[in-house]
């Protein structure tokens, strides 16, 4: 899911799938569209590897973060989740978790 106030002001959204309720550890949220990501990077794994595209429903009520990664992303992107040392890891290099959940 992301924050509409993160998106591009050119974007445009498409209309959700299902007005269905998202329930997250941050709250639930109901989308009120859908936009595609392209050429997503993660620079704190590697600045070069790219995440071709991926559709992110999108939330607008007030949140503590911009984007919340769901299971179906991170099980694209094969990004594994070591809760046993608090670290995430993507294509062989791993970054420490960084949340208030963590800390």
């Amino acid at each position: 899911m992301a924050h509409r106030s993160v998106l591009p002001s050119q974007a445009s959204l498409k209309p959700t799938p299902t007005s269905t309720l998202c329930n997250t550890i941050a709250g639930n949220y109901q989308p009120v569209g859908l936009i595609t990501a392209e050429d997503m990077r993660f620079p704190e794994f590697d600045a070069n590897l790219s995440v071709t595209s991926h559709d992110f429903l999108v939330f607008d009520p007030k949140c503590s973060f911009d984007l919340i990664l769901g299971n179906d992303f991170l099980h694209k992107i094969g990004l594994k989740i070591h809760l046993d040392t608090l670290e995430v890891e993507w294509n062989g290099k791993k970054v420490p978790m960084n949340s208030s959940f963590t800390k």
